[in-house]
């Protein structure tokens, strides 16, 4: 077998540098590069407007307060110590009734609202009402709002008499458990439950399944493309007469490897000066929007640890080659360029089917349960678990015992094919003609010698 690999290093190189100077590629990254360049201002943008709150004055410029809780009345002047673009608001506590307060804003005070506060049954209402014409927005109401319902908490709190301890307790973070009865069985399925997902998690999942999606599809078929346009142009022949057929897929899955890497490489860098970007460009105190900063201290990512970081790169390094090996043997199938759709089918048909059994499980887990027995199976089959295993990992909801059961699985199927490729990768590299089929290269595998 070692011989069979003299040469891999020039084919390594070769097509690094091949792939490194072609157009389709960096294209491909400067397009990557510049999501993640414009990532942070554009999640800015999409949450919270062009104009963030403190760079303009709000458009409310009185706040009308009718309240009928019993309650003292609560000073809510400490808005405008808050944020500047509440400087100039007013609020005026009234003893009008609310359909008064109302009939004026609406015909001839279009720049002020209604703070209508109401007990019912130990419930507090706070009504936000605003004029339909006129330049206050519902958002502009509802940033308000935020800031109004925090300061008539703490009223509240103190008015009842909650001590410092017994408010530090009310205020702590809620963890949600869910545990799902199984009739069958008359218990608890904890391990479903388990691997139920929040929203907040599915769109995480979502994120970076597409991220491995493109990434696992875009090597695969640059291997592939890559030998068929070799063959087509009789440059294989001349490989071959330096190196061994083997070592030439491996070079080439290598090097696709590396140059996918290399692209992971600029989607950091972009996310990192995207960071600088939208700290310089909207002055803020942090370098990561509100939004994205709520996520992350949100219990979504509290499961993550250098292990399991480990792991989840070890599964998509194994991963893609796995399905690079594939991709090349599908690519050496095919003489012409133009059939290489046609020679992908069984590539791209396992691809598909592994990357849908991996987004089953947000989908099916967004709404309850998963089924255990599925969840694994989707876990630890190789043509699946590269794409849910280690996100699945990180979130805490895999086990590092199943993550590295899947790494030992998907090893002992990256070496099956890499051994069913030896043995058929000598007569089918230099084929011409019609498009091998799946069923041919088993004849070949049972009548072939290993590559030489």
């Amino acid at each position: 077998m070692n011989n069979n690999m003299i040469g891999y290093k020039d084919v390594y190189q070769f097509t690094l540098v091949q792939t490194l100077k072609s157009k389709p590629y960096r294209s491909f990254a400067l397009v990557l590069f510049f999501i993640a360049l414009l990532s942070m201002p554009l999640i800015e943008i999409v949450t919270n407007g062009l104009n963030r709150e403190e760079d303009k004055t709000s458009d409310i410029a009185k706040v009308y307060v009718i309240d009928e809780t019993g309650l003292p009345e609560a000073d809510y002047s400490s808005i405008k110590e808050e944020s500047s673009q509440y400087k100039d608001i007013i609020f005026e506590y009234t003893n009008k009734s609310a359909a008064d307060i109302e009939d004026e804003i609406i015909n001839d005070n279009k720049d002020a609202i209604l703070l209508h506060i109401t007990s019912d049954t130990g419930f507090f209402n706070l009504r936000f009402i605003r004029p339909a014409s006129g330049d206050i927005s519902e958002n502009e109401v509802i940033r308000l709002a935020s800031h109004v319902q925090e300061l008539f908490s703490e009223n509240m709190i103190k008015n009842i008499g909650v001590s410092a301890e017994q408010k530090a307790k009310l205020e702590e973070a809620i963890i949600t458990d869910y545990q799902f009865y199984s009739a069958e069985t008359e218990e608890f399925d904890e391990e479903d439950s388990k691997l139920s997902v929040t929203f907040e998690e599915y769109n995480i999942v979502l994120i970076i399944f597409v991220v491995v999606m493109i990434l696992i599809s875009y090597g695969g078929s640059g291997i592939a493309t890559t030998i068929v346009t070799e063959k087509s142009t009789k440059l294989i022949e001349i490989l071959l007469t330096r190196v061994r057929p083997m070592a030439i897929i491996v070079g080439k899955v290598l090097a696709m490897l590396t140059t996918t890497l290399i692209q992971l490489l600029f989607v950091g860098l972009g996310f990192g000066l995207s960071s600088i970007i939208y700290k310089a460009v909207f002055a803020s105190d942090s370098y990561l929007p509100e939004f994205v900063v709520s996520a992350l201290e949100s219990n979504i990512l509290q499961n993550i640890s250098l292990a399991s970081v480990i792991v989840s790169i070890i599964i998509f390094v194994i991963g893609f080659i796995f399905y690079g090996f594939l991709a090349g043997l599908t690519g050496a199938t095919v003489s012409k360029v133009e059939e290489l759709r046609e020679g992908m089918i069984v590539y791209t048909f396992l691809s598909i089917i592994g990357a849908y059994m991996g987004l089953a499980l947000p989908i099916i887990g967004i709404q309850g349960s998963v089924p255990s027995f599925y969840a694994h199976l989707a876990f630890l089959l190789p043509i699946s678990s590269v794409f849910i295993t280690p996100i699945y990992l990180l979130f805490g909801k895999v086990s590092i015992a199943i993550a590295l059961l899947a790494v030992l699985i998907l090893i002992i199927a990256t070496i099956l094919v890499i051994m069913f490729t030896s043995k058929v990768y000598q007569t089918i590299i230099l084929h011409q003609g019609n498009v091998i089929k799946f069923k041919d290269l088993i004849t070949i595998s049972k009548t072939s010698k290993e590559a030489r």
